[in-house]
């Protein structure tokens, strides 16, 4: 599906790249249960990344690999 056909496809796919980015954000600066922070990044991140290859965007699922790696990266530093 593309993106003018199906809008809620988008709106999921931002709401789950938040979630993912409070997530990380929480597993750094340690105001979230690590556990829970990690699932919910794993999951978001999974589900953003899969609905921009599903819509074939490029572009965003160039960025949220590249927020994934990175908001990553500073969590297992912070493990």
């Amino acid at each position: 599906m593309s993106e003018a056909s199906n809008p809620r496809a988008a709106l999921l796919e931002n709401v789950t790249l938040v979630v993912t980015v409070v997530s990380g954000v929480g597993m750094t600066t340690k105001w979230l249960d690590p556990v829970i922070s990690f699932a919910l990044w794993c999951a978001g991140y999974s589900v953003a990344i899969a609905g921009a290859y599903l819509r074939q965007n490029q572009r965003n699922m160039a960025l949220f690999t590249f927020l994934a790696v990175n908001t990553g990266y500073g969590a297992f530093n912070w493990m």
